[in-house]
């Protein structure tokens, strides 16, 4: 079984609409010129193993070690981030961040002062 690695070929007669080309129906023989340079595919899982040295070389054994460990990527919480963001600037919580820390300072400074008799 062979990878469906694609390469961007936009006058080959198997050409796509957008100009790429199965390598499989190319028939090459390993030689590649940098205008056959792979551009799509899962070529970047060969040979990858997890620092324990668990083989994830493929997307499946991948998603399936990152589910068994309880990882996540990055990607997966660019919601979250962009909501918590949304939430660190918004005015309401601005306003109640500010009188917080002032209230901690005034304290902070007046605690610290010695009394004046009268």
């Amino acid at each position: 079984m062979s990878r469906a690695v694609y390469v961007y070929r936009p006058k080959h007669p198997l050409a796509d609409q957008w100009g790429f080309v199965d390598t499989r129906d190319l028939g090459d023989d390993g030689v590649r010129e940098e205008s056959h340079v792979p551009v799509v595919g899962d070529a970047h899982y060969d040979g990858l193993r997890a620092t324990d040295g668990t083989p994830i070389d493929t997307k499946q054994r991948h998603r399936e070690y990152m589910r068994r460990n309880g990882l996540a990527l990055a990607d997966d919480f660019k919601d979250e981030w962009a909501k918590a963001k949304r939430e660190r600037e918004s005015p309401r919580k601005d306003a109640a961040r500010r009188e917080t820390v002032a209230r901690a300072w005034y304290e902070h400074v007046e605690k610290g002062k010695p009394r004046r008799k009268p």
